[in-house]
């Protein structure tokens, strides 16, 4: 069985700033993966190197729009 228990879900006060955002995550090469606030995402995506993971709660009717 995989252990997802280190993947952090975002805070309850970020969570109606992206609606059906469970997590995100930024991966640079050399570096670890890191979590990054909703509020961080637009510059994550933005840069030249490494990708970004958007993990989207599709039952969440919000993902939907």
């Amino acid at each position: 069985m995989n252990d997802a228990s280190h993947l952090t879900l975002l805070a309850a006060d970020d969570q109606h700033h992206a609606p059906g955002l469970v997590w995100a995550y930024r991966a640079a090469p050399g570096k670890a993966p890191e979590p990054l606030a909703p509020r961080d995402i637009e510059a994550a995506l933005a840069s030249a190197d490494g990708w970004v993971w958007l993990h989207v709660d599709l039952v969440d009717r919000r993902a939907h729009s």
